[in-house]
Formats: structure tokens, sequence, C-alpha cells
């Protein structure tokens, strides 16, 4: 048994508007954990944009070390910079996605509660 078409049309949903303010109801209780993923993603995209100038400051060094001794005190500082740079970001990455798709299955949940 066939049932006919179940697609609404853009005027009887309220247009994208409608379908985004429901969306939005939906995720209103979990906006304090969409805060906090923004928040961590801010952190690793920051910690990710810094990386490569501490590694500029790294090859200047080195690059210094060629002509002169090598500064391995120096080296050895930026080295550790950038692995808690990359580490920080990392950590921060896999803490926002962990967030986001909690939110995300949790919403979902709801969504398909709401239509049965």
């Amino acid at each position: 048994m066939m049932r006919g078409n179940r697609r609404r049309s853009m005027e009887e949903t309220g247009g994208n508007m409608g379908g985004l303010k429901r969306l939005a109801k939906f995720c209103k209780p979990y906006l304090p954990a969409i805060a906090v993923a923004l928040l961590f993603a801010l952190v690793g995209t920051v910690c990710t944009i810094i990386g490569p100038d501490k590694l500029s400051e790294l090859t200047d060094i080195l690059t210094q070390g060629l002509m002169q001794d090598v500064d391995m005190e120096a080296v050895g500082r930026i080295c550790w910079t950038l692995v808690a740079f990359y580490g920080v970001s990392a950590l921060a990455s896999l803490f926002q996605s962990w967030i986001m798709t909690t939110v995300t299955q949790r919403v979902s949940r709801q969504m398909r509660s709401a239509i049965s």
C-alpha cells in the first residue's frame, strides 16, 4: 500500500526560518554545552595558529646555528612549547568533537521522539 507524497511545501512548513526556529527549540537545553564546545574550538584554533610561528622561531635559531653554535637550550624550549601547543590543540579538538557528538545524538533522539 502506497502512501501519498509526505513532503510539504515551503509555505506549509513556515519556510527555512520556521525549521530553524524549531531546531533552536530542540537545541535550547544544550546551549551551555554548545558554548563550551565553541570555547574548546577557539582554544584549539588559537593553539594551531600559534604553532607555525613557533616553528619559524625554531627555524631561525637553527639557521643562525649554521654560522655559529646552535643554542640547544632555545631549541629544546621551543620544541617543548610546540608539544604543549599542539597537545592542547589536540585535546581541545577532541573535547569539542565529543561534546558536539553527544549534543547531536541527544537532539536527534529528541527529534525522533517528537515525530513518533
